[in-house]
C-alpha cells in the first residue's frame, strides 16, 4: 500500500452511520466516543503514512540495529571472559578513556549519584575500565533486546494493509469507551461487530477482517498496549 492509500479512509456519511453503526445499539455517549475516534483516524492516518518508512528501509534499519546489538554482546562476552587480563593488556590511555566516557559508574564501584571529577574518573578507568564499559553496554543493549524480541520478522510477500491494521488498533485501544469492554477477536463478538460496522461505514475492505483483528490484538498483547490511551 502506498502513501496515498490513507486517502481511502473517509468519515462515514450520516446515511452510512445509520445503516451500519446505529445497528450496534450503542448509547448516544458511546456513539459519540466512536465519532471522536474516527475523527482522530481521519487526522492521524495521513500523518502516519507521510512519516512511515517503506519495507526495504525498515529491513535495513532493523538489520543495522541487530548488528549493533550482536557486536555489543560479543564485546560484553569478551570482557566477561577476561576482564582482569584486559586490565593488563589494554593501554593505560584506553582504560582512562573508558573512565572518562562512562560518566556514571555501575552500582558498587562508586558511591553517590554524581560522577567523580576528571582525575578520579581516569583512575576509575584504570581500575575498572572494562567492567565500566560492559555495564554501559548492558544498559544500552537491554532496550534494544526488548525491541528485537517484539519485532515480527518480515516474511516477504504482499505488504500488509497498514491502513486497516491502524484502524483496528485504534478501535481496540478505545474499545472500553465505545463498547464497554476490552477488545477480543471472538467471532461475532462485540468488538468484531464494531470493526465490521466501521469498515462498512467507512468503505474499507473487510475481507479477512477476523484474521487481521487477531494479528493486531496479539501484537498489542505482546506490547502490553490493550489499555485505552485516550
Amino acid at each position: 500500500m502506498g502513501a496515498d492509500s490513507s486517502q481511502a479512509f473517509r468519515l462515514p456519511t450520516e446515511e452510512a452511520w445509520q445503516d451500519s453503526i446505529a445497528s450496534l445499539g450503542l448509547s448516544e455517549a458511546r456513539q459519540n466516543e466512536l465519532r471522536i475516534e474516527l475523527q482522530h483516524l481521519e487526522h492521524d492516518l495521513p500523518v502516519f503514512f507521510a512519516t512511515r518508512i517503506d519495507r526495504a528501509r525498515r529491513r535495513e534499519l532493523v538489520g543495522r540495529m541487530r548488528a549493533f546489538y550482536d557486536a555489543a554482546e560479543r564485546l560484553r562476552e569478551t570482557i566477561s571472559e577476561g576482564s582482569d587480563a584486559l586490565l593488563i593488556a589494554l593501554p593505560a590511555r584506553s582504560l582512562e578513556a573508558m573512565g572518562l566516557i562512562i560518566s556514571v559508574p555501575p552500582e558498587g564501584l562508586a558511591e553517590g549519584d554524581r560522577p567523580p571529577d576528571l582525575p578520579d574518573r581516569r583512575v576509575l578507568g584504570l581500575k575498572y575500565g572494562p567492567m565500566l564499559l560492559a555495564a554501559a553496554l548492558k544498559q544500552i543493549d537491554a532496550p534494544i533486546e526488548a525491541w528485537l524480541e517484539q519485532e515480527e520478522p518480515d516474511r516477504g510477500g504482499r505488504e500488509p494493509d497498514l491502513e486497516r491494521l491502524f484502524v483496528i488498533e485504534a478501535l481496540a485501544r478505545r474499545a472500553r469507551a465505545i463498547i464497554g469492554r476490552p477488545a477480543t477477536a471472538t467471532a461475532n463478538g462485540p468488538f468484531a461487530k464494531l470493526c465490521a460496522a466501521v469498515f462498512h461505514a467507512c468503505n474499507l475492505d473487510a475481507e479477512g477482517l477476523e484474521d487481521a483483528m487477531e494479528r493486531v490484538l496479539r501484537r498489542m498483547r505482546k506490547r502490553g498496549r490493550n489499555a485505552p490511551t485516550r
